[in-house]
């Protein structure tokens, strides 16, 4: 298996030893639906756009209306990332009514969720059979 396979790229060895290895094999579950919050939107954005690069999840992100502007510098500064294929992610400042999509489409694996309880209970009631994280 040559080293550049997608199996290859998909194992890492955490910790090797005299009689013992250890491994973590990272399987994308598919595309990642992200809604962030208001309060530290950088913070949380990146708290959510790390984890789906890094195990090659393409993600669709809907930042906080009032304060979209830190998932855009992100977004911008991951559009210039020569490693990211085209369409591997997309940054959506939309209004809540609008971004329904984010919970109930089911081309959407994962809804990742940071906000108040209420709110997430909801979307998670709709959000089908996808899983849903914060």
């Amino acid at each position: 298996m040559s080293p550049d396979s997608k199996l290859a790229q998909s194992i890492t060895t955490l910790l090797s030893g005299p009689g013992f290895s250890s491994i973590v094999r990272r399987f994308p579950i598919g595309a990642v639906s992200m809604v962030s919050p208001f309060n530290f939107p950088l913070n949380l954005a990146a708290h959510k756009i790390a984890p789906a690069l890094a195990v090659g999840c393409p993600f669709v992100m809907k930042p906080a209306s009032r304060t979209p502007i830190g998932a855009l510098i992100i977004g911008d500064i991951l559009s210039k990332a020569p490693e990211l294929p085209a369409g591997a992610f997309s940054i959506l400042p939309c209004t809540r009514a609008s971004a329904d999509l984010f919970t109930v489409d089911p081309r959407f694996k994962m809804l990742s969720f940071t906000g108040s309880p209420d709110v997430g209970w909801k979307m998670k009631e709709r959000a089908g059979k996808k899983k849903v994280g914060s």
